[in-house]
């Protein structure tokens, strides 16, 4: 793990603002400090001590999130998906003003935003980690995945097509180096590029520091995004930020939504002026989550120290709290997790499992503490009809 002293994008060197400290992340380190990097030349916020590339490859591939097309897995993100999908398209024909005839995505997921354009007799073709997912396209959308990570399709493809939309949604926040990922991108480009990432121009006040993960190595702002692509040789065609507000995803949204074309003309367009500043919306981020977080310690406290404890779900969102509450220190006796790739791997020394409506009536549990924002509402709704709802402890009430 390297820690970057100088800006990817201009080369400056930058400040380390803030500190988040994780324990119990799967695959990855029993405890690690994430340091919050901001670059006041071109308002560039990054993880500056992110895991090795090669370390979060393997996380993508053997933990992805996003398969979405088989039974076991939760039906909202499936729609989450789709909505996405749809809006993006949307965006896309709204704005492109010539033909396009091929599409290449990188982090294709299921094959599904892919089969859009492949029903209008368009050229697709898409890359992703996970090999579930691959068999998954060719099966429903019959659809060809490279099943692997880009920088491993480059070094086996000879010959490089040209691809007129390339399309990058939610990908470049998890680039370690995003200023050699889209030099090494554009060489597949013949006109448009897509890019779709969280943004910081605009932040709910909803989970505390779900914008920042140890998977999430870019932070970016319409400011750093702008700054990034026109040095890298594009110009901007249209912009907006998008709230997405059927996706359930704190760290994903709001979404700035964009479209950017090859300058080939090398003319040099006018970059669009911004009126807040990026370290300022970024501390009163980090001020909100600080108060949210306050109040959930404050629940955690109340949590009497011999009642045996269950975590429902094991993601960042509980990784921080083992890291910055009182949580660490309770009862904690098991730990549940409806993803199966996480089932049977450990925190603290404890298997996750998935969830045993016996473990609350034989009385191995006494409460348990749903641990996600994102999913708290749709877990509530599967169990308070078959335990007690005195056993679920509520960090949001959502």
């Amino acid at each position: 793990m390297n820690e970057i002293k100088k800006c990817s994008i201009c080369g400056k060197n930058i400040d380390i603002i803030y500190k988040i400290p994780f324990c119990g992340l799967i695959g990855m380190k029993d405890y690690y400090e994430e340091k919050i990097g901001y670059c006041s030349n071109c308002s560039f916020l990054f993880n500056a001590n992110p895991f090795s590339g090669d370390d979060l490859e393997k996380r993508y591939k053997y933990l992805s999130k996003y398969e979405f097309d088989e039974e076991k897995i939760n039906f909202i993100e499936k729609q989450d998906y789709v909505i996405r999908s749809n809006i993006q398209k949307h965006f896309i024909e709204e704005n492109c003003k010539e033909k396009i005839n091929s599409v290449f995505e990188i982090g294709a997921a299921s094959g599904y935003n892919l089969s859009l354009y492949k029903k209008e007799g368009k050229k697709v073709f898409g890359i992703e980690p996970s090999n579930y997912n691959k068999e998954t396209s060719k099966k429903n959308y019959d659809i060809e995945i490279y099943a692997d990570t880009f920088e491993n399709y480059l070094k086996e493809k000879k010959v490089q097509d040209k691809f007129d939309l390339i399309f990058l949604s939610h990908i470049l926040e998890h680039i370690v180096n995003p200023m050699e990922f889209i030099e090494k991108v554009k060489k597949f480009a013949n006109k448009y590029i897509f890019i779709d990432v969280p943004t910081f121009d605009y932040k709910f006040s909803d989970e505390n520091f779900g914008m920042f993960s140890d998977e999430h190595v870019n932070y970016f702002t319409f400011a750093s995004l702008q700054n990034l692509m026109y040095k890298s040789g594009f110009h901007l065609i249209n912009a907006r930020i998008e709230f997405y507000l059927n996706c359930y995803v704190a760290a994903g949204t709001p979404a700035i939504m964009t479209l950017w074309k090859i300058d080939d003309e090398n003319i040099k367009y006018e970059k669009k002026k911004i009126i807040d500043n990026t370290i300022d919306n970024v501390r009163r981020y980090i001020e909100d989550s600080e108060n949210i977080l306050n109040e959930i310690r404050k629940k955690i406290d109340e949590i009497k120290d011999d009642e045996k404890l269950a975590i429902w779900g094991a993601g960042n969102h509980t990784s921080r709290l083992l890291a910055m509450t009182n949580l660490k220190n309770k009862n904690i006796v098991r730990i549940y997790d409806s993803d199966v790739k996480k089932q049977g791997k450990e925190i603290l020394n404890i298997k996750i499992s998935n969830f045993k409506k016996e473990d609350i009536e034989l009385g191995i549990v006494d409460k348990i503490i749903i641990s996600s924002y994102s999913s708290e509402k749709a877990i509530c709704n599967s169990i308070e009809n078959i335990i007690p709802k005195n056993k679920i402890i509520k960090l949001y009430n959502l």
